[in-house]
């Protein structure tokens, strides 16, 4: 064997990666291919390290010069610097806006839902949302949800659910769907279509609730999941000016400074707010790390994220009752 030294290297890295403690508990496959993984990154870098010491050896001296060593720390600066989403769940069943909307009777929820093929654009379809929320006498709720969906148009059904249950009905939602592709494909592309969405959904209800009487004026709380709490996060910094956010499941929340005005929600084994491709180089505060092993154990949790138990993994759903509750100033019951 030509680098003996890199294979010890790679076979100890695929261990620790399947025997060490992971986030959360994945079948043996998902262990297994995280293991292979590691192994080949740890066997390249390595042998980039053998290369790299090799390159500075003949620099120094004088015999050649390694382009290759500035290349080779640049990429690990550039992927320190990445963050990344998870993949996520079936869309909803969006409500066409054209169909006559009958106002909600006292003590039942609102719901408004609009769909990519309502307008053309972001501020189309946040101008159709609202005129869907007034029809359906959304204003005369106590509260206005923004809620924000993920990549694939899914909402969180529990967690809208469990803040009814906790207005007795007294509330409106409202989405708004922006693609028709998992979070992590949107992620991906970086089109920004999520941030763009959010952002004139929030502008469009706020403009709106602006013409309602101070005394009757809704409360506005806007909430996100996953890439949604991504979305409704930059909304929250452009528009300003709501009564709660509450960000659940944020990728990339963990050990990151706290976003003023907004509540982060994040289950302990949730992989996805610890996720990042610079957790390669580098670790993140509060997570225990080995080099390459951590990543790829990570990696393989989101593959199974919503495979376990609400309140486990990245399922929140009614668990979020307290947050609600608290986010409002009110008892859970």
């Amino acid at each position: 064997m030509r680098h003996p030294w890199a294979a010890v290297v790679a076979g100890s890295t695929a261990v620790a990666t399947v025997t060490t403690p992971w986030l959360l508990e994945p079948p043996l496959w998902v262990r297994g291919t995280a293991g292979v993984l590691s192994a080949l990154t740890a066997w390249a870098a390595a042998r980039a390290v053998g290369g790299v010491a090799a390159g500075a050896r003949e620099v120094l001296r004088g015999r050649a010069r390694s382009p290759r060593l500035a290349l080779g720390l640049a990429v690990a600066l550039v992927l320190a610097g990445c963050s990344g989403a998870p993949a996520q769940a079936a869309p909803i069943r969006w409500t066409a806006v054209d169909t006559p909307v009958a106002p909600a009777k006292s003590g039942e929820p609102v719901q408004v839902r609009v769909g990519l093929d309502a307008a053309p654009t972001d501020a189309g379809r946040a101008r159709a949302a609202v005129t869907a929320l007034v029809r359906s006498g959304g204003l005369a709720r106590s509260t206005v949800l923004v809620a924000v969906p993920t990549g694939s148009g899914w909402v969180d059904e529990g967690a809208v659910a469990s803040l009814e249950q906790l207005t007795g009905g007294d509330v409106a939602t409202v989405t708004v769907q922006y693609a028709q592709h998992p979070s992590w494909v949107e992620f991906l592309l970086g089109t920004g279509r999520a941030e763009r969405s959010a952002t004139a959904l929030l502008g469009a209800v706020k403009a709106q609730l602006a013409t309602v009487p101070a005394d009757q004026r809704p409360r506005l709380l806007i909430f996100g999941e996953s890439l949604g709490a991504v979305a409704a996060a930059t909304a929250v910094q452009e528009v300003g000016g709501v009564d709660g956010c509450l960000l659940v499941g944020r990728p990339g929340s963990a050990g990151a400074a706290a976003l003023p005005g907004c509540t982060d929600v994040r289950n302990d084994d949730d992989p996805v707010p610890w996720w990042r491709p610079g957790l390669l180089v580098g670790p993140r505060a509060g997570l225990p790390w080995l080099p390459g092993v951590t990543f790829w154990q990570v990696t393989g949790d989101l593959v199974t994220s919503l495979d376990h138990p609400l309140g486990h993994g990245h399922r929140y759903g009614a668990t979020l009752a307290d947050d609600w509750a608290q986010l409002l100033g009110v008892g859970a019951g």
